[in-house]
C-alpha cells in the first residue's frame, strides 16, 4: 500500500474485489478456495488501503468519523448486497448475480480512480 500509494491500492483491490464474483460464476464451485483466496487478498488490501485513503484526506478533527463511516459502509454494503444479491438469483440466476456484483463493484473501482488526490490538510 506504501509504495503504490493508498488510492491506486485502493482501486486496485475493488477490481480484485470485482473479478471475484463473475470468476465464481465462471469456475464454479471446484475452485471456491482459490476464489476465496483471491477475495481474502481483495479485502486485505482494500480495507486497509480505503481506511487509509479516508484518514489522508479528512482534517484531524473529523478522522474518527470518517473511520466510523468507512466501517459502517463496508458491513453495510456487503450487508444490502448479500440480500439484494439473494433476489436477483432467486429472480433471474446465481449467474446473473455474480455478474451484477462484479460490475457494481467494478463501477465502484471507476468512480474511486476519479478520486482527487489532494490531501486536506
Amino acid at each position: 500500500i506504501d509504495r503504490f500509494g493508498v488510492l491506486r491500492s485502493s482501486v486496485i483491490a475493488f477490481c480484485m474485489y470485482a473479478a471475484v464474483p463473475p470468476m465464481l460464476g465462471i469456475l464454479g464451485p471446484d475452485h471456491l478456495f482459490a476464489i476465496g483466496a483471491m477475495m481474502g487478498f481483495g479485502h486485505g488490501i482494500a480495507y486497509p488501503a480505503v481506511t487509509a485513503l479516508g484518514i489522508e484526506r479528512a482534517d484531524a478533527s473529523s478522522r474518527g468519523m470518517v473511520v466510523s463511516i468507512i466501517h459502517g459502509a463496508f458491513n453495510g454494503g456487503h450487508a444490502f448486497f448479500a440480500y439484494g444479491l439473494g433476489l436477483v438469483a432467486a429472480a433471474w440466476s446465481y449467474g446473473t448475480a455474480f455478474w451484477l456484483a462484479g460490475a457494481v463493484t467494478l463501477g465502484g473501482a471507476f468512480i474511486l480512480s476519479l478520486g482527487s488526490r489532494v490531501k486536506a490538510a
